[in-house]
């Protein structure tokens, strides 16, 4: 059984880390949400961040 790995969630506008997930460790590629992002006050593009 394969832990999930925590990980940080970061702005591409600004650079703020808003969120934080888990992902397997096995999984293909970063991780890439549009979440809300406060500090810019719209939804943007939000990459991972370990």
């Amino acid at each position: 059984m394969a832990t999930r790995v925590p990980i940080s969630l970061v702005c591409t506008e600004c650079g703020t880390r808003g969120y934080k997930s888990s992902r397997k460790p096995e999984a293909p590629g970063p991780l890439e949400l549009k979440k809300f992002c406060v500090t810019c006050a719209r939804h943007t593009l939000h990459r991972e961040a370990r």
